[in-house]
């Protein structure tokens, strides 16, 4: 079975067609959801580019996190981006963003 990730990933690079962002981030949401890593990395891309849905970077700093928690290996140069743009979660913040991604579930 392929995975939300490589599902969305497809729609993002298929010849000739331009990407579906939209349907991409719809991917990687139900793969984050599945606790897919590569996926919970692809919505951190998303919102941190403003790909498919609006740009929110301190959502993208904390799906980075998960991914990172689930396995993906996350350059530590998108965390430095992070904090050049202003990267000042609280706790209180993190975890009203995980509460909300899991109500999504």
């Amino acid at each position: 079975m392929i995975s939300y990730s490589d599902q969305g990933k497809k729609v993002l690079n298929q010849e000739g067609v331009l990407p579906d962002y939209y349907s991409a981030f719809s991917y990687f949401l139900k793969g984050a959801q599945a606790n897919e890593p590569e996926s919970l990395f692809m919505l951190a891309e998303c919102y941190f580019h403003g790909l498919g849905t609006d740009k929110n970077l301190k959502k993208a700093d904390v799906f980075y996190h998960l991914a990172e928690e689930a396995g993906y290996e996350v350059s530590h140069k998108i965390y430095e981006k992070l904090e050049s743009g202003g990267r000042d979660l609280t706790q209180d913040e993190i975890d009203r963003i995980v509460t909300e991604f899991l109500k999504t579930s």
